[in-house]
């Protein structure tokens, strides 16, 4: 699959995972239904492929042709896109997990075990993210065009605040309260929480789809 198209691809997996994300935090009975539940975590995981597959290709194809004609490839960008390939297989490892409740094999892995291995998963995806994006920033400002080089801007800010979250959410998980994934929304100040997730989705959404029509 052509890079263009992976981007076009990407982005609506990152659509489908957000609205999936909130309608299981705030109508959680949506998914009470067992076909359903199982169909929504197949559809998330087929989403969150289409994160690798876009990387994949940037990976293979990373080199871009500029406003000029120039190309742009570096051995940084290369290994920034390996980041942003691990994140992504990450995501999908973090899907998978759903997989054992929704096909009965909840007891394959402890309780505890999946809510620890959640957290740091997704405190490394966003890692993986922010580097990505941060040095294709750095190393393709100035050699793509405007538009692009603002939505990877954003995209920076988004995956940084994206971060800060799952930072947020990992320092929970050692309060004595209980932790819920899906009630990670109801738990926190909705007055904040909800913009910064809001604005953390628009911006990677925006870089696929700027990406896709500037490529």
């Amino acid at each position: 699959m052509r890079l263009k198209q992976s981007a076009l691809w990407a982005a609506a997996g990152t659509i489908y995972l957000f609205l999936s994300r909130a309608a299981g935090s705030i109508r959680p009975q949506m998914f009470y239904n067992l076909s359903a539940a199982r169909i929504n975590v197949l559809l998330s995981l087929l989403a969150a492929g289409t994160l690798v597959l876009f990387f994949l290709s940037f990976y293979r194809q990373f080199t871009l042709t500029g406003k000029k004609g120039e190309e742009i490839k570096n051995e940084r960008l290369g290994r920034a896109t390996l980041f942003a390939i691990t994140g992504s297989v990450f995501l999908a490892l973090f899907i998978a997990q759903g997989i054992f409740r929704v096909f009965g094999m909840e007891n394959f892995i402890p309780a505890e075990t999946q809510t620890t291995v959640s957290v740091f998963l997704l405190l490394a995806i966003a890692i993986c993210w922010v580097y990505f994006y941060a040095v294709f920033y750095e190393e393709a400002s100035k050699k793509v065009s405007g538009r692009l080089a603002s939505a990877t801007k954003l995209a920076v800010w988004g995956s940084s605040i994206g971060l800060l979250l799952r930072i947020y959410l990992m320092l929970r998980l050692y309060y004595p309260s209980q932790f819920r994934w899906n009630g990670a929304i109801s738990s926190g100040p909705l007055i904040l929480l909800i913009p910064m997730m809001l604005f953390v989705f628009f911006s990677a959404v925006y870089f696929f789809w700027v990406f896709y029509q500037e490529h």
